[in-house]
């Protein structure tokens, strides 16, 4: 990892989703946007699946919890711009485990969506009946198979 905190993304620039991050990412020194693909050095994987959709879909462990008040202030510029934040968490849906995501996340709009291990993407389709526009996340293999056209069209090749 290098000093400054990575997020990966390597997609279309002009997406409002993306610039809305970007946006935000301007206002902190410590934070860099880059678009080669490196495990090692990033931190953070911002993967554009559904660009019609309005739903961003933020990581729980070691993505919001790694940055607390820049996640809050994400939620509140997503849902100032139109968008509809969610946390999406490979967690459980036991109460204390959704318990303490609420009580960290400012804002109490946001649904919380514990996928209980299964891969996000699937779950997420399968159980709430949308699809993402963004996926902010330390760990893209929660998100869908590593062959998945999701990764393929983010620059993913593993």
């Amino acid at each position: 990892m290098t000093d400054r905190y990575q997020l990966y993304y390597n997609n279309n620039k002009q997406q409002t989703s993306f610039q809305v991050l970007e946006s935000l990412v301007s206002n902190y020194s410590d934070f860099v946007i880059s678009s080669i693909f490196d495990e090692f050095k990033c931190d953070v994987y911002v993967l554009l699946d559904n660009p019609k959709s309005n739903i961003i879909a933020i990581d729980w462990d070691n993505t919001f919890t790694a940055h607390p008040d820049f996640y809050n202030k994400l939620l509140i510029a997503y849902l100032n711009a139109g968008f509809k934040p969610i946390i999406c968490t490979l967690r459980s849906s036991d109460e204390e485990d959704v318990h303490d995501i609420c009580e960290v996340v400012q804002s109490k709009n946001i649904e919380i969506c514990p996928t209980n291990g299964e891969l996000k993407k699937s779950y997420i389709k399968q159980n709430k009946g949308f699809s993402v526009n963004l996926w902010i996340d330390d760990f893209f293999p929660g998100i869908a198979l590593c062959e998945s056209n999701l990764m393929s069209k983010n620059g993913i090749e593993i």
